[in-house]
């Protein structure tokens, strides 16, 4: 392993020296180059708070004595021509206010701080010169206003004392001039003395900066170009290389990390040349499995054809037998009907046959007054008219119920022609039924008898009425003789009363007859009964057998299209088992592609 430039050291190491080399000559730099300036700017504030002033100080200074030594002169003249008193004195007063003004300017200049001795001492002589001016220019304006001429002939000394304090005044203005042009000079050679310095810091950070960039880049360098020969020996094919770096920097961390990398891949296409044998071998398997599957498949397909026929014929089978369960249910709604209707014609029987027999008892009773009536007409003859009359009404009141005891007896017999009727057709629904319907036959078969025996009652009842017929009709007769002939009747009392009797005693046997048919009757309503009972009962059980019917066909139907389903699905899987074998045989090319390109790598 070569040695390299600083190994130990991170990027992020180098690149923070780098940071704290510049910041520390930004640093510097800006100390002189802030030195520099604050030196420069002392020097110009200098400059303008002492120099400049003291200039301006000294240009008014010499503007304001100028304008005093000329009021001076005006003030003379105008003294000497005699001008206004008032413009004079206020003229001399104006030189007062001026020479006022120039004093507090020298005091202005003994204010100065910072000032070289031989300022200050120069400042002193125009301080001094300007006082001794300030005496002779007192003395000529004392003399101005009360002899002019006085004041004239010390103008003369006046005016050397002028000269001298412009003088002086020059001599104050050109040192200020002098010492701020020296001090503006200085501050120049200052900056340009800064400037060098700040040059060279920046040229010796340039080359400092310079010789650790170089470094920097010199170690990341190298290990980069190891790492990038080592990745295309990698790209080859070949894993026999290492990076041979070594270190804690990220150059070092890398090369490890690729070092470490390439023993795993050696190791791990050792294990791929180990599996793909193994994946070849299962990759056959798996097209062998396919192909096996493929036909069970197949076989399954034809199960589920096979499934199909039989669903579809138990779907018809089912289909006739709920139409048959329902035609059923029909026919039990129609019995049901018949044998309401039933129910109410025996009611109607009933009442008929009440009224029949409360027509018999009448009959009976009249029976009996006419047996009397014919006891009492062999004695009472005498009063035979009028109870013939009553006979007659009698006889005829007779004949008209016997009338509706025919119809009543007509009534009867159509009631059982058509029980017997209703009971045939309630025999024939039964042995439709089958097993279910037994129940049902044995009361119709009940229904039928009993329209039998009142069948025969009817007729029985029939051939009383007919008795009870001829018997009104000879009475009828007779009440008719007895009506032509009174005098026959006492005569024929006797016979009359024998057929009376007669009467008598055939009501008596006919109410027996009505008795036994009204409970026929009541018998046949009960057995009604239990018929419309049984007939709800089946009604239930029909429709029972009718919703389990229709769970079944629902169920039946759910079946095929589960069916359905299923044979959706064994497509679906016929289709995945083809597409399976496809990826198999695919696998196996890319299999046999992975060997291929497992073997360029030499591990």
């Amino acid at each position: 392993m070569s040695r390299r430039l600083l190994p130990n050291a991170t990027i992020l190491v180098k690149l923070i020296v780098l940071s704290v080399i510049m910041i520390a000559m930004f640093v510097a730099q800006y100390g002189i180059g802030s030195m520099g300036l604050k030196r420069f700017s002392a020097t110009l504030a200098e400059i303008q708070n002492v120099h400049v002033t003291m200039m301006r100080d000294t240009a008014r200074l010499t503007s304001l004595t100028y304008e005093i030594q000329l009021n001076l002169y005006k003030s003379i003249n105008y003294s000497a021509q005699r001008y206004d008193e008032a413009s004079v004195v206020s003229m001399v007063n104006g030189i007062k206010d001026l020479n006022s003004a120039g004093s507090a300017i020298i005091s202005q200049f003994t204010d100065f701080e910072g000032l070289v001795d031989e300022t200050r001492a120069l400042i002193t002589v125009m301080a001094s010169a300007y006082e001794t001016y300030s005496k002779y220019l007192s003395s000529s304006l004392s003399f101005i206003k009360d002899d002019p001429a006085l004041a004239l002939s010390s103008m003369p000394e006046t005016e050397e004392k002028f000269s001298l304090l412009i003088q002086e005044i020059k001599t104050l203005d050109q040192s200020v001039r002098a010492r701020g042009d020296a001090a503006t000079m200085q501050a120049v050679i200052d900056t340009r003395t800064y400037q060098r310095q700040l040059m060279q810091l920046v040229i010796g950070a340039i080359v400092i900066l310079a010789a650790l960039v170089s470094v920097t880049v010199v170690s990341m360098r190298i290990p980069l170009a190891r790492l990038m020969t080592l990745l295309k020996t990698m790209e080859a094919g070949d894993f026999r290389s290492a990076s041979g770096l070594g270190g804690k920097d990220e150059m070092g961390r890398m090369g490890s990390s690729i070092d470490a990398l390439t023993e795993g891949l050696k190791s791990l296409l050792g294990t791929v040349k180990d599996r793909v044998g193994e994946l070849e071998r299962v990759g056959q398997d798996l097209s062998a499995n396919m192909t096996e599957t493929g036909a069970a498949v197949v076989q399954i397909n034809s199960n589920i054809a096979s499934t199909k026929t039989q669903l579809e014929e138990q779907s018809a089978s089912v289909a006739e037998v709920s139409s048959a369960i329902e035609e059923l249910a029909r026919g039990d709604s129609g019995l049901a009907e018949r044998i309401k209707e039933q129910s109410g014609v025996v009611d109607q029987s009933s009442e008929s046959v009440a009224g029949m027999i409360a027509s018999i008892e009448s009959v009976a009773r009249a029976a009996s007054v006419a047996k009397n009536t014919s006891e009492e007409l062999v004695g009472l003859g005498s009063d035979g008219k009028a109870k013939l009359d009553e006979v007659r009404e009698l006889v005829r009141a007779i004949v008209k119920h016997s009338e509706s005891l025919g119809d009543a007896a007509s009534v009867i017999s159509e009631i059982a022609s058509r029980t017997n009727l209703l009971a045939m057709n309630a025999a024939i629904e039964a042995a439709h039924a089958g097993d279910s319907g037994k129940g049902f036959a044995v009361v119709a078969d009940e229904i039928r008898k009993l329209a039998e025996q009142s069948t025969a009652q009817a007729k029985d009842i029939s051939a009383g009425l007919g008795k009870v017929a001829s018997s009104i009709q000879s009475v009828g007769v007779a009440a008719e003789s007895a009506v032509e002939s009174y005098d026959v009747v006492h005569d024929k009392s006797a016979s009359l009363g024998l057929e009376v009797s007669k009467i008598s005693v055939a009501m008596e046997e006919q109410k027996d007859g009505g008795s036994r048919v009204l409970q026929a009757l009541a018998r046949l309503r009960e057995i009604t009964q239990g018929i419309s009972s049984g007939s709800a009962r089946l009604a239930n059980s029909s429709h029972t057998i009718l919703d389990q019917v229709s769970k079944l066909n629902a169920i039946n139907r759910s079946v095929v299209q589960n069916n359905e389903e299923i044979t959706i699905g064994t497509k679906e899987i016929n289709q995945a088992v083809a597409e399976t074998t496809d990826l198999a045989s695919h696998t196996s090319t890319l299999i046999t592609e992975v060997r291929l390109a497992a073997d360029r790598f030499t591990i």
